[in-house]
């Protein structure tokens, strides 16, 4: 298995704006705030994933994402992210449209 599946309560900081990023991070339930610049840009519920910019572009993580109570996430290495990416063409093509959505200059 590629991922560590980790239970996790309320306002954890899955991502620190700023910070390197090593992993990619799939929310299972629960649900998170992408919070960038002290301010709330999005929410994301089950199915939704972050770390994928730091990941692909090698720049420091561009928002903060926090749970917003009782959450089950899965975590994936670089080396699994990479796996992934790979092996699963139809998760490859779903997170190169996230990147590029998420780094749209409409941000």
């Amino acid at each position: 298995m590629l991922a560590d599946e980790l239970d996790l309560p309320d306002a954890r900081n899955l991502t620190r704006e700023g910070a390197s990023g090593w992993e990619f991070i799939i929310l299972v339930e629960g649900a998170a705030d992408v919070v960038r610049k002290g301010k709330t840009v999005n929410e994301l519920g089950p199915g939704d994933f972050v770390g994928e910019i730091s990941l692909i572009t090698g720049a420091p993580r561009t928002a903060t994402v926090k749970t917003r109570g009782p959450s089950r996430i899965l975590v994936l290495t670089a080396s699994g992210f990479r796996t992934l990416m790979h092996d699963v063409p139809s998760i490859q093509d779903k997170v190169l449209a996230a990147l590029a959505a998420r780094l749209s200059p409409d941000d």
